[in-house]
C-alpha cells in the first residue's frame, strides 16, 4: 500500500519520458507536428482504457476510491494547508508573460526567451529538429523541452503554448513534492513525516521560482528524486531488488536527458548512496544493481549522445570539448565557454569555494534558509539506519560535487532539495518528534514564503503590469518600442546584434538571424558589431532591418572572454535605452563604411 503512491509517480514519469524521447526521433526524421503530436497521447490513452476496460465497468472504479478518501479524516494531510500560500503565488506567477519575473537574480529569464522557449520555437516553425549553428544550446539535452516543443505544435503557435509550458514546469514541481512524499512513506509508517517533506520541497522558494518559469529544474527533480526512491527501494527489497535498481536507472536516464547535471547529481551520486547504504552481506547485489542502474540511466540517455555524435562528433557536446571534440566551435569559443563555466579566480581555491557555498547556499533565502541546515543535521545523526546514510550520501555527494566541480551558481544546487527535505523528515520521524516536526514544516513555509512575497510583489506594481497577465496575445510591446513601429509587414528581415533573445519577435524564426554570445566569431582587433553575425552593418543592412543592443553588447564583453567593447559609428542614433535601430537601406552596399567616432 506505501508503494503505491510512488507506482502512480513512476507510472507518470515513464509517460513523460517516453512522449519526450519519441518527440525527439519524431522531430528529427521531419514527422512531429499537429497530427503527429495529438497522436501520441491518443494513443496512450487508449492503451490505457483498453488496459482497465473491465474496472471500468463498474462505478466502485470511478468514484468509490473517491467517496472512501472524502470520509477519511484528513489527519497529517492538512499539513499541505502550510504550502497552499506558496502553491498560488506559483500559479499566479505562472499566469504572467515569461520573461517578466525575476530578473534582478536567478532564474533570470535570458535563459527561457534565448533557449528553452526558443529553440523549440525554430524547431516548430522548421517542423524539424536540426542542429542551431547560431544557438549552441540546442546542443544540450531536451527531454523536458520536447515538452514545450509538443505543446506548440498542440497549440499551433509558440506564444500560445508559452503560459501551457509554464503551468507544465509547475505541474513537475507540484509532483516532485509528491515524489518525495512517496520516498518517505515507502521507508516509515508515520505519515505525518511523508506529508511534512513534500510540504519541505513546496516551501523552498525555488520550487516556487522555477516551477513559475519555463526552465528545466522541475523535471530535474521530479526524475531525479524518483531515481532516488527505487534505488532506495531495491536496496532493502529481497523481492526483485534488480527490477527497482533498473526502475530507478530508468528515472536516472531520464533526468540526464533533462540536463547534463542530471548525470552527477543523479546518475553518479545515487549508486555511491546505495553502496554507502548496504551491509556487507548484500554487497554483491547491490554492485550487481548499481551496475543495472548505471548502464539503464546511459541507455535512457544515449539517444541525447548519438545525436550529438552525428552532429558535432561530440556526444556530450559542447562538454568536454578538449577531449572529446569541439565540434564547428572555434578555439576562441571553447575558450569563452570554458572561461564561462568555471568560476573566478578568486573562486578557486577550497576555502573561498566553501565560502559561497556558505553564503549563496547556507544563507541563501531560495533555499529557505533553514532546509540545508537541517539537512546538514541529519548528515551528522545518520546513524545506522540505511534510508537515512542513504540520503545523506546523495545530500554529501550533491554538495561535494556543486562545492568541488561546477562554477558555484546556486541554481545547480536545486537537486538536492527533495533529498534534504526527505533527509529531514527520515532522521526526525519518530511520534515523540512529530510536534517539533510540524513547528519545523511551518517555520520553513514561513521563512521562506516571506521573501519570496516581496520578491514577487516588486514586479506587479502599478495597473500597466496587468497586460503581463495571462491572454496576452500582443506581442509589439515585448520588443522595444524603435522595433515594433518598424515591422511594418511580416515579411521584414531582422538582424539582432548583441541580442540573443528573439521569442517575442512576431515575425517568422527564419527571417531574424541572431546569434547567442556562445556562437561568435570575433577577428582580433575588430569591431564586434560589424563581426557579431559574421557581415558587416553595411552589408546587413540590403535587406535587413538591424538592432544592435548596446547595453548587452556591453554587458557580454565584461562578462566573458573575446568580446571586445563596441565601438558606436558616427551617424548612428542610440536611443534612451541603449539601442540602435538600422532600417533596411538599399543604398548601404554602395557607400564606404563609416568611420569609428572619436
Amino acid at each position: 500500500m506505501h508503494q503505491r503512491p510512488l507506482r502512480l509517480l513512476t507510472a507518470t514519469a515513464l509517460g513523460l519520458g517516453t512522449f519526450s524521447l519519441l518527440a525527439l526521433g519524431l522531430g528529427l526524421l521531419g514527422h512531429l507536428n499537429h497530427a503527429t503530436t495529438f497522436a501520441i497521447p491518443i494513443a496512450s490513452i487508449a492503451g490505457w482504457v483498453f488496459s482497465v476496460r473491465k474496472h471500468l465497468a463498474g462505478k466502485a472504479f470511478l468514484f468509490g476510491s473517491l467517496r472512501a478518501w472524502l470520509k477519511h479524516s484528513a489527519g497529517w494531510s492538512t499539513l499541505w494547508l502550510v504550502a497552499v500560500p506558496a502553491l498560488a503565488l506559483t500559479a499566479t506567477a505562472a499566469s504572467i508573460m515569461p520573461g517578466v519575473l525575476w530578473k534582478h537574480g536567478d532564474p533570470h529569464p535570458y535563459d527561457v526567451l534565448a533557449y528553452h522557449l526558443q529553440i523549440p520555437r525554430q524547431w516548430h516553425e522548421a517542423q524539424q529538429i536540426s542542429l542551431l549553428k547560431e544557438n549552441s544550446f540546442s546542443c544540450f539535452p531536451m527531454n523536458q523541452e520536447m515538452h514545450y516543443l509538443q505543446l506548440m505544435h498542440l497549440f499551433r503557435s509558440p506564444w500560445r503554448a508559452m503560459y501551457a509550458c509554464q503551468f507544465l514546469s509547475m505541474i513537475l514541481m507540484a509532483l516532485t513534492a509528491l515524489g518525495t512524499r512517496a520516498l518517505v512513506l515507502m521507508k516509515c509508517k508515520n505519515s505525518g513525516a511523508a506529508h511534512a517533506a513534500g510540504v519541505l520541497v513546496v516551501g523552498a522558494p525555488w520550487i516556487a521560482m522555477l516551477g513559475s518559469t519555463a526552465y528545466i529544474e522541475s523535471g530535474l527533480l521530479f526524475f531525479g528524486v524518483l531515481a532516488g526512491a527505487w534505488a532506495l527501494n531495491a536496496i532493502d527489497s529481497t523481492h526483485t531488488p534488480f527490477r527497482r535498481f533498473l526502475l530507478g536507472g530508468v528515472m536516472a536516464g531520464l533526468a540526464a536527458g533533462v540536463k547534463y547535471t542530471g548525470v552527477p547529481a543523479i546518475l553518479l551520486a545515487i549508486p555511491l548512496a546505495a553502496l554507502c547504504a548496504i551491509t556487507k552481506v548484500r554487497l554483491r547485489r547491490t554492485l550487481v544493481g548499481c551496475a543495472i542502474f548505471s548502464l539503464t540511466g546511459l541507455a535512457v540517455f544515449a539517444p541525447w549522445m548519438i545525436r550529438n555524435m552525428a552532429w558535432t562528433g561530440n556526444p556530450i557536446f559542447p562538454l568536454a570539448m578538449h577531449i572529446l571534440g569541439q565540434g564547428h566551435f572555434t578555439d576562441q569559443q571553447v575558450d569563452r565557454f570554458l572561461v564561462a563555466h568555471t568560476p573566478p579566480p578568486s573562486l578557486l581555491t577550497g576555502p573561498a569555494r566553501l565560502a559561497t557555498y556558505c553564503s549563496s547556499v547556507l544563507g541563501q533565502w531560495q533555499f529557505g534558509f533553514v532546509l540545508i541546515p537541517l539537512a546538514i543535521a541529519g548528515v551528522l545523526s545518520a546513524g545506522r539506519r540505511p534510508a537515512v546514510r542513504f540520503l545523506a550520501t546523495v545530500f554529501a555527494v550533491q554538495t561535494i560535487i556543486w562545492i568541488g566541480f561546477t562554477h558555484l551558481q546556486p541554481r545547480f544546487f536545486t537537486p538536492v532539495i527533495p533529498f534534504a527535505a526527505a533527509l529531514v523528515a527520515l532522521a526526525i520521524h519518530k511520534r515523540r518528534y512529530a510536534r517539533p516536526l510540524v513547528l519545523i514544516v511551518s517555520l520553513s513555509a514561513l521563512v521562506g514564503f516571506v521573501p519570496l512575497h516581496l520578491e514577487f510583489e516588486r514586479y506587479l506594481n502599478g495597473p500597466e503590469q496587468i497586460r503581463y497577465f495571462f491572454g496576452n496575445d500582443d506581442l509589439k510591446f515585448c520588443v522595444p518600442r524603435q522595433l515594433a513601429t518598424l515591422i511594418d509587414h511580416p515579411e521584414t528581415k531582422i538582424a539582432l546584434i548583441g541580442n540573443a533573445e528573439p521569442f517575442f519577435i512576431p515575425v517568422a524564426a527564419a527571417q531574424i538571424t541572431y546569434r547567442s554570445v556562445f556562437d561568435v566569431v570575433i577577428p582580433q582587433g575588430s569591431n564586434c558589431i560589424d563581426a557579431w553575425l559574421g557581415q558587416s552593418v553595411i552589408e546587413l543592412r540590403k535587406d535587413h532591418l538591424v538592432e544592435i543592443s548596446l547595453p548587452e553588447l556591453k554587458r557580454l564583453s565584461e562578462t566573458y572572454t573575446h568580446i571586445p567593447a563596441p565601438r558606436i559609428v558616427q551617424g548612428w542614433n542610440v536611443d534612451e535605452d541603449g539601442y540602435i535601430f538600422l532600417a533596411p537601406d538599399n543604398r548601404a552596399a554602395k557607400g564606404a563604411a563609416s568611420r569609428p567616432a572619436n
